[in-house]
């Protein structure tokens, strides 16, 4: 298992430190799973939530820090006294964008802080809801294997305002590469 895990590694790295002189960063993840809390201004009943994402990929202009990532599959499960569900269980979005700028980026952009904000629509569980869409901004953080061409998210926090079908709610989360938490889990069990 430990072979397997740095062989992953180094095909990583080896495609993120390519050379090339393009302005633009390709940003991407297979999967990622996050947890949160959405606390409505109006009260102070906290709601947390789990969220599993797919296939992201984005870019990011090297010089500005400017950049976008798409996601075409989003799974949220909201739990709380105040969950905004139509329902108990998890709800699933199409279109998930965000648009970011990295303010500061540190290693090369392996390290970055900064601004974002996304949007999240096209909302499905037993039926399409047309009328449904979050909205967030605010200040993210995180890690990703990263070069010249390349730049693999790997870990980031995410906080600021978020606006659940038209009510606002301070929002914060984290979220990790699946693939990566899996082989680390493996690779801390291996011994």
């Amino acid at each position: 298992m430990k072979k397997l895990f740095f062989l992953m590694l180094a095909a990583i790295s080896l495609s993120a430190h390519a050379q090339d002189n393009t302005p633009i960063r390709f940003i991407f993840n297979f999967a990622n799973i996050g947890m949160g809390t959405n606390v409505p201004y109006y009260t102070n009943k906290t709601n947390g939530e789990v969220v599993i994402t797919l296939i992201n990929f984005g870019f990011e202009h090297k010089s500005t820090n400017l950049g976008m990532e798409f996601s075409p599959y989003q799974a949220i499960g909201w739990f709380g006294p105040d969950e905004p569900s139509t329902t108990n269980e998890m709800i699933f979005s199409l279109i998930n964008l965000t648009l970011f700028w990295n303010a500061f980026n540190f290693y090369n952009g392996s390290f970055y802080l900064g601004t974002f904000g996304s949007i999240n629509y096209i909302f499905v569980d037993d039926r399409f809801y047309w009328n449904r869409y979050i909205i967030t901004a605010g200040l993210q953080s995180g890690f990703r294997a990263s070069g010249n061409i390349f730049g693999y998210n790997i870990f980031s926090v995410k906080t600021g305002l978020r606006i659940i079908d038209g009510k606002s709610r301070f929002y914060a989360g984290f979220f990790i590469d699946i693939p990566v938490l899996v082989l680390l889990s493996i690779f801390s069990n291996s011994d």
